[in-house]
């Protein structure tokens, strides 16, 4: 999405959800960030984008070597790179954006970043091996993010589809070898790279893995409702389409299950990643789901 196919409306919304916030602009080209900035939602609800990267003389809040940054930024649009920008906190308040950009600043001035190999990407806690800690303090929703993933959620239509549907809203992901439905699954849930609408589409498989079982739910009661189709979602918005194989469904029971209910069912699936449905459920940027569905709503219409 460039930034002319944004419209006034979705900068609103992104703004409003940004709040005072900390950012970073990245070098696309080795990955490196070159500039630690602090800004609000009003500025970005006016000038979009370009206004965190575009030095005018005067409007950065934050302290810079103006020539410096003047040329890395005009080096890089040279070459035709749109200048990746992320989100490292947002929804803060005056006294911690400050603080939050200081100790960034800090920490990039004193921990050299290595450069990525061409064809490489960053992506949010990409790098979790890096360090030995087990959790990090709560972000409240307001975590580390790429610009862009914050514009393409807020982008997304809300899903108005009429026909019934199975939606499931995926956690983080867990690795957990397990059997499932036709074979053998190395994990479940969601991980924060597949946010890369690029990414995604090469990892379909594994999403529809983490939909297709265990589930609490009943065989009866899907085909009464004449359901065909599984929808993996995440943050809120649908990411994944799916078939159900017909006369694929297996079920397994657990007399332990922490829910009560001890059996449970799968299948096999086919990916959807086209057509009408496909368009009209995820589509390019997927669709918002409202209200956002509570842990034991799964069937659509709500």
């Amino acid at each position: 999405m460039t930034k002319d196919e944004i419209s006034p409306d979705v900068l609103r919304q992104v703004a409003d959800e940004l709040g005072h916030y900390v950012y970073a602009l990245v070098d696309p080209n080795d990955g490196i960030p070159f500039y630690i900035g602090k800004g609000t939602g009003d500025r970005f609800a006016a000038h979009g984008r370009e206004a965190l990267w575009t030095y005018d003389g005067g409007d950065l809040e934050t302290e810079v070597d103006e020539q410096a940054l003047s040329d890395k930024v005009r080096k890089i649009r040279e070459h035709d790179g749109d200048i990746d920008i992320w989100i490292i906190r947002h929804g803060l308040n005056k006294a911690e954006y400050t603080q939050v950009e200081a100790a960034c600043i800090d920490l990039l001035t004193s921990f050299p970043v290595v450069p990525l190999d061409k064809g490489e990407s960053r992506h949010p806690d990409g790098a979790r091996k890096q360090l030995t800690n087990l959790r990090k303090e709560a972000s409240r929703g307001h975590g580390i993010v790429r610009l862009e993933r914050l514009i393409e959620e807020k982008a997304a239509p809300v899903l108005e589809y009429d026909e019934p549907l199975l939606i499931f809203p995926l956690g983080d992901w867990v690795d957990d070898e397990s059997d499932i439905p036709g074979g053998t699954r190395q994990g479940y849930g969601y991980k924060r790279e597949w946010l890369e609408s690029s990414v995604r589409k090469q990892h379909y498989q594994e999403i529809g893995e983490s939909t297709c079982s265990w589930w609490p739910l009943s065989k009866d009661s899907i085909q009464q409702k004449g359901i065909e189709y599984v929808v993996a979602a995440y943050r809120g918005v649908t990411r994944a389409l799916f078939r159900i194989k017909p006369d694929t469904w297996e079920d397994v029971f657990e007399s332990d299950a922490a829910d009560g209910h001890g059996r449970r069912i799968g299948w096999q699936f086919d990916i959807v990643d086209s057509g009408d449905i496909f368009d009209q459920v995820v589509g390019e940027h997927g669709h918002r789901i409202e209200p956002r569905p509570t842990q034991n709503q799964r069937y659509w219409p709500w």
